[in-house]
C-alpha cells in the first residue's frame, strides 16, 4: 500500500521529452542538470521514485526533491 501524498502523475509533451532528453545527452550541460533530466525522464515514464534513483544512480532523496 503507498504511503505518504499521492502526486499527479508528469506528463510531457513529445516536444518536452525530446528537449529534456537532449539534456541528458549533452557533455557540455552540468552533471547536476543533466540528472535532474533524467529523473524528469524516468518519473514520466510512470517509474516509482525508489526505481528511478536506483536507474539513474540517485539518492531517493534527490529524486523526492
Amino acid at each position: 500500500m503507498p504511503r505518504g501524498r499521492q502526486l499527479a502523475p508528469l506528463v510531457l509533451s513529445d516536444e518536452q521529452r525530446s528537449q529534456v532528453a537532449a539534456l541528458t545527452n549533452s557533455s557540455s550541460m552540468p552533471h547536476a542538470l543533466a540528472l535532474r533530466a533524467r529523473i524528469s525522464v524516468s518519473c514520466a515514464e510512470g517509474r516509482t521514485n525508489a526505481d528511478v534513483a536506483a536507474r539513474v544512480g540517485a539518492s531517493p532523496a534527490a529524486v523526492n526533491k
